[in-house]
């Protein structure tokens, strides 16, 4: 029997397989949980993590656009930048009611 044939050797490659097995069977659950995710909850996630960059984001571009529209225009650019903001606010109390929904309930998980 050779060093590298040990009982050893071979019990630690059966372990280090285990392990591999084990996170692989770990990432194919989580693929599954998020392969069985609705779009509207991908969305609502997606906007819960990214709406306060984008609400920023209108902020920053309409302060921007002033230096360049002649006054005239400034204040259609405002009305437009609102109704967006707006609206973008009305997307996140949505997403954050509709969890606060679904969260709700009594201790044993029932809804009644």
């Amino acid at each position: 029997m050779t060093k590298t044939d040990s009982p050893r050797d071979t019990s630690r490659d059966s372990a280090e397989e285990l392990a591999m097995l084990k996170r692989i069977e770990a990432d194919l659950a989580i693929e599954q949980l998020k392969a069985s995710k609705s779009a509207s909850e991908k969305a609502a996630e997606h906007l819960g993590v990214y709406g306060g960059g984008y609400l920023c984001f209108c902020v920053c571009l309409f302060f921007c656009s002033i230096l360049f529209l002649p006054s005239e225009a400034v204040s259609v650019c405002a009305g437009l930048t609102t109704l967006i903001v707006t609206s973008m606010i009305q997307l996140l109390k949505t997403v954050v009611s509709d969890e606060a929904r679904q969260d709700s309930g009594n201790s044993n998980g029932n809804n009644k």
